[in-house]
């Protein structure tokens, strides 16, 4: 295995709608809908990563409040 984590980019979001549709992930966390991932990977407040083994999508990783400062 030759796992890479990675920014994401916009022509990742097909990826990451077709995992978030899997069999029973929405029990885990839910999904969003294609305006809204375009929305929040434009927004400073998230983080998308992509998880890669050698060229092949295997997995990803949304952070909120990416870069917010906590006191």
């Amino acid at each position: 295995m030759n796992l890479k984590i990675e920014r994401a980019f916009k022509t990742d979001l097909p990826f990451v709608m077709m995992t978030e549709r899997s069999e029973g992930y929405h029990t885990l966390v839910g999904r969003w809908d294609e305006a809204r991932h375009l929305a929040a990977i434009d927004d400073n407040h998230y983080a998308y990563f992509i998880a890669r083994d050698c060229a092949a999508s295997v997995g990803f990783a949304i952070v909120r409040d990416w870069g917010l400062r906590r006191e």
